[in-house]
């Protein structure tokens, strides 16, 4: 199963047509990303989780 993560990272990767919007260069594969990297993906997942949930806790009120 694709953590929140690597599904982020590949929309990312798909959107810019498997290059860094950044610098041009292309962009590795998932699987080819440092765990460094990786750790930075799944921070900005989570935090798109989690405001994306206390949003939707909040209109349910």
């Amino acid at each position: 199963m694709k953590t929140k993560a690597q599904i982020a990272y590949e929309a990312y990767f798909e959107k810019a047509g498997g290059k860094s919007l950044a610098t041009g260069q292309p962009l590795t594969g998932w699987n080819g990303l440092s765990p460094e990297i990786k750790e930075a993906w799944e921070a900005a997942a989570t935090a798109v989780v989690k405001a994306v949930g206390h949003d939707i806790v909040r209109y349910a009120e």
